[in-house]
C-alpha cells in the first residue's frame, strides 16, 4: 500500500510539476519600473527600507534610517 501511495504522488508530481511551473512563470508579477525622474522626485535615495509620510497639510517627508521608521511607527502606533 506505501508503495502504491508513493507511486501515485510521484505520478502526480511528474504530470502536474511542468503545468505548475508554466502557470508560475506566466502570472509572475513585474517590478515596478520609474524613471530616475520619478525616483528622485520622491526620496532621492533608492535604498530601503524607507517611508513617505505625508502630513495634513500635503507635505512630504521621507524617512530612510530604520530606526526612525520604527522610532515613528511605534510612536504613532504603538507597540
Amino acid at each position: 500500500m506505501k508503495t502504491l501511495v508513493r507511486t501515485f504522488f510521484r505520478t502526480l508530481r511528474t504530470v502536474l510539476g511542468p503545468f505548475m511551473l508554466l502557470k508560475e512563470r506566466l502570472t509572475q508579477p513585474t517590478g515596478v519600473q520609474r524613471a530616475p525622474a520619478a525616483q528622485a522626485a520622491g526620496s532621492g535615495a533608492t535604498k530601503v527600507p524607507c517611508l513617505k509620510i505625508t502630513d495634513s497639510q500635503g507635505q512630504a517627508v521621507w524617512l530612510q534610517d530604520s530606526a526612525a521608521i520604527v522610532a515613528y511607527l511605534r510612536a504613532h502606533f504603538g507597540r
